[in-house]
């Protein structure tokens, strides 16, 4: 959180005011008016997580892609994450702005099978 005050502080932003929370640096100094793009968050959190030591190596052999991880993959586990501790879809809906539940469901992604399974949860 203390980046995030940080930044406020440096943009003169405010949350909930109108305007993008975050924009675009150019120069590495001036702050601009347009909201940053779908392509720079992808790209900051791929070199955050290969900063943390997060490789995507086992993704890509099992999967083929070179992008491993995004700010998609980062809503689909805050979406499961939350699931798996019990919280309303309702509520998860509210925070990761879903409209519709069929759609969040989607993101919600068991982290295996059997433990999803409706046959164990029944005894058999």
């Amino acid at each position: 959180m203390l980046a995030v005050e940080d930044w406020l502080e440096a943009s003169r932003r405010r949350i909930g005011a109108q305007g993008p929370l975050f924009s675009r640096i150019f120069n590495h100094a001036t702050i601009a008016r347009t909201p940053i793009s779908d392509r720079s968050i992808a790209r900051i959190i791929q070199l955050r997580a290969s900063a943390a030591g997060i490789t995507g190596e086992e993704y890509s052999q099992v999967f083929g892609a070179e992008s491993w991880v995004s700010g998609h993959s980062l809503r689909a586990g805050h979406a499961t994450s939350a699931a798996e501790a019990g919280l309303s879809p309702m509520s998860i809906a509210r925070t990761t702005r879903h409209k519709r539940l069929d759609s969040l469901a989607r993101y919600v992604r068991p982290t295996s099978a059997v433990e999803d399974s409706t046959a164990g949860k029944i005894g058999l």
